[in-house]
């Protein structure tokens, strides 16, 4: 929601199968790179992250997960675990910060604008207890071997110098 980042080249948005024409009437269309696959996605980063070396934030967001990846109550992406692993490990060196985020709940809003919200990023509040607890207990075992990986991915040293 911030445009300086994106006209300053301070960040950028690698996506797939995503619409994003959009970015040139707001002057950011450079900002975007779009692949016909994860799997392009994966190749390009990495290779990316392996010649422009310096230091990372990384964000990741379990709805980008394939569902048989792992389950989320939000709309799904198509992100295998070992195309995130391959850019975890690009990052070896580089990573200064990260976080995991994306934890499945069912939890059921009070107002009827959240509900609405929520209900139009495709979030599915009727899962039943034991689904749910299966989805939690994915989750839980991803976010380990995740966070793991970027771990041993992590900056020991002021990559700046």
């Amino acid at each position: 929601n911030q445009l300086s980042p994106l006209r300053a080249g301070k960040l950028s948005y690698w996506s797939f199968g995503v619409e994003t024409g959009w970015a040139r009437w707001l002057g950011v269309a450079s900002a975007f790179r779009n692949f016909p696959s994860a799997q392009a996605l994966a190749d390009a980063l990495s290779e990316h992250l392996h010649r422009q070396r310096r230091p990372t934030y990384l964000s990741i967001d379990k709805d980008v997960f394939a569902p048989s990846v792992v389950r989320t109550n939000w709309d799904q992406g198509l992100l295998l675990e070992t195309q995130s692993t391959q850019v975890i490990d690009a990052l070896q060196g580089q990573l200064v910060g990260s976080d995991v985020t994306g934890e499945v709940s069912a939890y059921r809003y009070r107002s009827a604008w959240k509900r609405w919200l929520s209900a139009g990023d495709g979030q599915d509040m009727d899962i039943a207890r034991e689904q749910l607890t299966r989805w939690q207990t994915k989750q839980h075992l991803l976010n380990l071997r995740l966070l793991a990986r970027l771990g041993r991915a992590r900056s020991n040293h002021d990559l700046t110098h």
